[in-house]
C-alpha cells in the first residue's frame, strides 16, 4: 500500500493506492479500489482537515480492507513439484513419494504465499502507523515546547499591560495634581 501525501496537506486528502506484491492481484470491481489500485473510501470523499488526519485513514483503511480484501494470491501453476528425493507437491499441496524414503521438511516456495493478503495488509499498516506515531509523537513535543514559550509570552504580556496601567494610573494622578496647582 502507498499513502501519498501531497504538499497541501492537510487540506486535501491523501492519495491510496493498493500494490500488490508479485504474488497476489488486485481483486476486479472492488467497492474501494479501482483497476489500478487507486483507493476510493468515503472517509476520503469526505476529507476535512479539521477532524481527518492519516491515523484515521489508516484506521479506515484496515477497516474496509478487513472485510472485504483488495488483493487475492495469484493462482498457481497446477504443475506437481518435484523434489530432491523423488517426491513431489500437487496444486492441493499434498505430497506424494515414488519411493518408501520420509521426506524432509519442506520450504514454502514463496515466503509471501505463507500470508493471505489481510496479514500482509495489516503489517503494512502497522509498520505505517509506527512511523506516523513517531511523526506525532515528534510534533506532540514541539507543540508541547511551543504552548510552553506562547505561556511564558503571555504571562510576560500580561505583567507588562499590568505595570503599563499602573503607571498610566500614576500619570493620571500626578497630572490631576498639576492641574489642580495651576488653577
Amino acid at each position: 500500500m502507498n499513502i501519498w501525501v501531497p504538499t497541501n496537506y492537510p487540506s486535501k486528502p491523501p492519495i491510496v493506492f493498493v500494490v500488490p506484491t508479485n504474488d497476489m492481484e488486485l481483486k476486479p470491481k472492488h467497492l474501494h479500489v479501482d483497476s489500478a489500485g487507486m483507493c476510493y473510501l468515503p472517509y476520503l470523499n469526505a476529507w476535512r482537515s479539521d477532524i481527518c488526519n492519516l491515523l484515521g485513514l489508516i484506521y479506515q483503511l484496515s477497516s474496509v480492507f478487513s472485510l472485504d480484501p483488495p488483493v487475492f494470491s495469484r493462482i498457481v501453476d497446477n504443475k506437481p513439484t518435484t523434489l530432491h528425493n523423488n517426491s513431489t507437491i500437487n496444486s492441493n499441496n499434498t505430497l506424494t513419494t515414488s519411493n518408501n524414503s520420509q521426506p524432509s521438511v519442506i520450504a514454502n516456495q514463496s515466503s509471501n504465499s505463507q500470508k493471505d493478503s489481510r496479514e500482509i495488509i495489516e503489517e503494512q499498516l502497522n509498520q505505517h502507523m509506527e512511523v506516523f506515531k513517531k511523526q506525532i509523537d515528534s510534533e506532540m513535543q514541539r507543540y508541547t515546547h511551543n504552548k510552553s514559550l506562547l505561556d511564558k509570552s503571555s504571562s510576560l504580556l500580561e505583567n507588562a499591560i499590568h505595570s503599563y496601567n499602573s503607571d498610566m494610573v500614576k500619570l493620571e494622578e500626578k497630572a490631576k495634581i498639576l492641574n489642580s496647582k495651576q488653577i
